[in-house]
Formats: C-alpha cells, structure tokens, sequence
C-alpha cells in the first residue's frame, strides 16, 4: 500500500468505541444495604469508567451472576447471607470452582465475626475485612477503588504473559506460513486473539480485515466476520471515507490507531509497500493491550518482509 496512494473520500463517522463499566456486584440479604450503598457509589468514576452496580439477595443468586459476569471487578460480600457460612462458602465456590483469581472480594460483617479477622484473612482468599458499622461513605468509595486497581492490575499482569505467549506462537505459525494470503488471515486471527486474553477465549468473534496495495489497487486480503463478502474488494469501495482517511494517516505517518471506532495496526516491512490490519473496537482498549499490540505489530512487520523478499 503506498503511502501516496490512498485517498480519502466522504461517508459519516462511525461511534467511538465505549468504556465498558467497572462491574461491582452487592451480596447480601438487607435491601437496605443494596440501596445505601448504590447511592454511595452511583456517581463513582475511575480511569473515565463508570461503575456498574449489581445485585445479589442470596449466594446461589450470586453464583450464578458470577459465572454469567467473569469480568466482575469487585464483589462486596456479607459474610452471613442465607446462615453463618454461606459468605464465606461463596469465597470457596468463586476461587476453587470458577477458579476466579482476579476479582476482588470484600468481606462485610453486620454482626459479631464467627472467625476472628486474621483467621477469615489467612483462611479464605479475600482481599478485605469490613465492619459495616464502620464503613462510612467515604471508607466504601476508598475500598472499592482500592480493589478495583487491584483487579486491574491483576487482569493486566495476565494478560501481559498470555500475551507474550500468543505472540511466540503467532510468530511461529506466521513464520511458517505456505502464501501471502495465509499469512494475512493469520495475522487478522492472531490480533483478534489478543484481544480477548481477558476473557481466557481465543474464538471470540471479529469484524475487521487485512489490506495491502497491489496492481489492481488497495485490495482486501483477509477478512473476519461482516466483511466476509469483501474479500478481494478494492478498499476505498467498502469502507467510509472517515476511516479511509484514517488509515491514510495512519500509513503515512507509520503509526498504529489504537483508539476510536476502529483499531489499525500497520505493518511496515520498511522496504516495500505496508499493509494493514483492521478491526471494529466495541470498547476502548487498555493501556496493557496497547503495549502489547505494538509489539505484535513490529514482530509481524518483520514477518512480512521476509515474505516479500521471498516473492510470496
């Protein structure tokens, strides 16, 4: 795709993608403590995301909102729900069974503690002990953004590793790829992977593509999801002039699009025309993502020249 050869071409922009919530779900059985504590915490933003408040009256509810939300970030759990154990039976059931490590749990007592605190600490993986007598307002929004960085931070290391592993393999098979097409099918597969690292899935849906200039102009090698029936197609004929010109931009500046409606990563082989990938975002990335889609974009650029230099 030469730098020169793009142009752009006028359509209406498409919706930014969103910041999804912080998802905090509320177990307990006094409706009185769901509503104080919604309040408390229904105008709370951190990092420009808002925080998604769920309810829970009794632990088998909770069970199965945990299972159907693995991204919650923070459970505020009460310690004696239906009787004295199921507080902490549910702290068994989310790290044992579900094998949910990175949701913050904060343990909430209304009531004399059955176990002393260091005990229920050391015991049972929560991440905090609170008395509710003496969780102010202030004390709550405090916690629960404490626990929120913790879940971050977690989720992100994870991601991170398993990022680092997607890239070997993604290496490997890019490397070993028979054609020019595979190899962009490939890298559009690859990008949609690491996408959904938080999620533990590699098979979660795209909409995106993979374009790069030939004779015949900028045509779309590899496609996912609704561009399906535009594999083959000249770019400028499929796509909206606002993110036409983005990539315009994009390519010749040498620079990734990590935000916005669209995703664009550049692969830049140095000496030849690059390409790109492009992907539909539902929601903004993390910083983490960014970091790691930048590395894949080099390792792939250099993929990509090995296969021009062999005339693929």
């Amino acid at each position: 795709m030469s730098k020169e050869n793009l142009y752009a071409f006028d359509t209406n922009a498409a919706p930014q993608a969103k910041n999804k919530a912080w998802k905090i779900l509320i177990v307990d059985d006094d409706p009185d403590i769901h509503s104080v504590t919604k309040m408390a915490l229904s105008f709370v933003e951190f990092e420009n995301r808002p925080l998604e408040l769920i309810s829970a009256f009794t632990s088998i509810e909770a069970r199965q909102l945990i299972a159907f939300h693995p991204d919650i970030a923070v459970i505020l759990l009460d310690m004696v729900i239906e009787n004295e154990s199921a507080g902490l039976d549910l702290v068994k059931f989310i790290r044992e069974e579900l094998r949910n490590n990175a949701v913050r749990i904060i343990l909430r007592t209304g009531q004399k503690a059955l176990l002393p605190e260091s005990k229920t600490v050391t015991e049972y993986d929560i991440n905090d002990y609170k008395n509710k007598a003496e969780l102010t307002s202030q004390k709550l929004f405090t916690s629960v953004i404490i626990a929120i960085r913790g879940f971050r931070d977690f989720k992100a290391a994870y991601a991170i590793r398993n990022g680092l592993d997607v890239l070997t393999s993604a290496a490997r098979k890019l490397g070993n790829g028979a054609s020019i097409k595979e190899f962009f099918s490939d890298s559009l597969n690859w990008l949609g992977v690491l996408l959904f690292l938080e999620r533990n899935s590699y098979y979660m849906p795209i909409n995106g593509f993979a374009a790069r200039q030939t004779d015949s102009g900028v045509i779309i090698q590899a496609v996912a999801g609704d561009f399906k029936k535009f594999i083959g197609s000249e770019l400028s004929t499929v796509v909206g002039s606002t993110l036409f010109g983005t990539i315009k931009s994009a390519v010749s500046a040498n620079t990734n699009v990590l935000d916005g409606s669209h995703m664009i990563v550049i692969i830049d082989p140095i000496k030849g025309d690059p390409a790109v990938l492009v992907i539909e975002l539902t929601r903004a990335l993390e910083d983490w993502e960014k970091s790691v889609i930048t590395l894949y974009s080099s390792n792939i650029s250099a993929l990509y020249y090995s296969f021009l230099s062999r005339g693929l």
